[in-house]
């Protein structure tokens, strides 16, 4: 017989640290390898059973083993300030009021809209204490995240001045001609991954083990293919060693000097017409409606469809059909995580 658990003082279980309690909790609700469409569809009949707001990008559990770790940093992070500001051992003792009084802390720390964000996401992940919204069940309103204040691949930093362009030039072609993720994708793109013809490329496990077809800039296709042929004449099994590529290069950079070009290109592709728009639905089989003179798209974002322009609350306009094509060339699958974070 296995030992038998050894019980507190008055019967009860131990259950360890309180960050123990919220690692055991993330092992618990982690959906590696589900499907996130059967995901979504059961989040979504438990919200409007239990009448809270719909996001058709939630899911009931954790199915991304990236977000897995951010979840895990942060909820140990504020376990431990649980513990130490207001001496909290288990982690269903822990309070909305609690994490207003967190989050009033970090912003005035000087984080960022969207670091608290993420806060607020895993920590309401966690320690389950969304009712009905996240942003505002905890009584603390979330300061807006504003395009103005994103810093990532955004002008030139220190960091640039320590990696060479000219010396890694074949690695730069490549990334600005098919916009793969450095560390997750970049590294395991083997030559027979590549199209004869140098258009498509073709990668086999992308952020969340997902799978997928890169369609490559217009024009680039020549320099994909000779970077393929020099792997192939080098004997490698990778077009690109993992030690060959700088931790100080730009990826998310390049990848989005990709997604602007692509995206010119596909509205060049797209015409002006409603059927010539018509046509380019159906080619990247896209489910859209038509209704005389205009096009409904549906929106991946909002579960529905809707105009087949996208207007963001700077004025900008995006036509929904091509980020649709654009965003799951680069793997994201969503119109709005385009819009705000590669083409502005």
């Amino acid at each position: 017989m296995g030992k038998k658990r050894r019980m507190k003082r008055g019967g009860r279980k131990n259950r360890g640290s309180i960050i123990q309690q919220v690692v055991y909790k993330i092992q618990m609700i982690e959906h590696m390898g589900a499907s996130r469409h059967k995901l979504k569809g059961v989040q979504m009949a438990q919200d409007r059973k239990a009448g809270k707001d719909i996001n058709p990008a939630r899911t009931p559990g954790i199915s991304s083993g990236q977000t897995a770790m951010t979840y895990k940093r942060q909820a140990c992070r504020f376990a431990e300030w649980a513990r130490d500001r207001h001496g909290i051992r288990n982690i269903t003792d822990v309070t909305p009021e609690m994490v207003k009084e967190y989050l009033q802390e970090r912003q005035s720390a000087g984080d960022s809209p969207y670091s608290l964000h993420t806060y607020s996401a895993a920590i309401n992940k966690v320690f389950d204490l969304r009712k009905k919204d996240y942003t505002t069940d905890l009584g603390y309103q979330l300061p807006p995240r504003k395009q103005k204040i994103i810093k990532r691949s955004r002008g030139d930093v220190d960091s640039d001045q320590n990696f060479s362009e000219s010396k890694n030039q074949d690695l730069v072609n490549f990334c600005k001609a098919v916009g793969p993720r450095k560390t997750k994708e970049l590294p395991n793109i083997k030559p027979k991954h590549i199209s004869d013809d140098g258009c498509w490329v073709w990668i086999e496990r992308g952020k969340g083990g997902g799978e997928r077809w890169i369609r490559t800039c217009e024009g680039s296709e020549n320099i994909v293919i000779d970077i393929k042929q020099k792997a192939i004449n080098q004997g490698k099994d990778y077009l690109f060693d993992r030690c060959d590529i700088p931790s100080r290069m730009d990826g998310h950079g390049y990848r989005r000097e990709y997604a602007q070009t692509r995206y010119k290109q596909l509205l060049q592709e797209m015409g002006t017409s409603v059927d010539d728009k018509q046509a380019f639905c159906k080619k990247y089989n896209i489910r859209h409606q038509r209704r005389g003179d205009q096009l409904r798209i549906h929106s991946v974002d909002k579960g529905r469809l809707c105009s087949e322009i996208v207007k963001t609350n700077d004025g900008q306009e995006y036509h929904r059909a091509a980020l649709l094509v654009l965003s799951s060339w680069l793997g994201h699958c969503r119109e709005g995580v385009v819009h705000r974070n590669y083409l502005r």
